[in-house]
């Protein structure tokens, strides 16, 4: 294993490989995890995602030591793409309605997305504090209730 990649519990994440063929074995691997999570959460096994991803076990290894480096990973990931719609949906010309439209989208990904559903302990509260951050920050959203006098 190339030592500038080699996991480090101390300074974050595995880092992407710099060779052009690594890379797009790492993203093969990552969509394949993103795809098979979901749909069979943490009891997916590494086998399926090289099946999926369409490459060897040492591929898989080499990026993601144990299974737990993949399932952060791809957590993170998810976490990630939320975070982006949530700030989109609130920053938009028709902020209430975008939202609303956002928080149907959020349920229908969380009921379809096995690894989010069974990491819950582990991203609800991350999840909870970015969205109360991003209406928090978001200067553009409006309170949609008619005013009472």
């Amino acid at each position: 294993m190339n030592p500038s990649r080699a996991p480090d519990p101390f300074h974050g994440p595995v880092r992407a490989p710099s060779r052009a063929d690594a890379r797009r074995n790492h993203e093969r691997v990552v969509a394949a995890a993103v795809e098979v999570f979901r749909g069979h959460g943490t009891q997916a096994s590494v086998p399926q995602i090289e099946a999926r991803a369409q490459v060897g076990k040492v591929t898989v290894y080499r990026s993601f030591p144990a299974k737990e480096d993949l399932l952060e990973t791809i957590t993170e990931l998810s976490l990630e793409r939320l975070e982006q719609r949530t700030a989109a949906a609130v920053c938009e010309a028709d902020p209430y309605e975008d939202f609303r439209r956002y928080v149907l989208e959020l349920f229908d990904t969380l009921a379809h997305d096995r690894l989010l559903a069974e990491r819950r302990p582990v991203t609800w509260r991350r999840y909870a504090e970015m969205v109360l951050a991003a209406l928090r920050n978001c200067t553009c959203v409006e309170d949609p209730r008619p005013t009472r006098r």
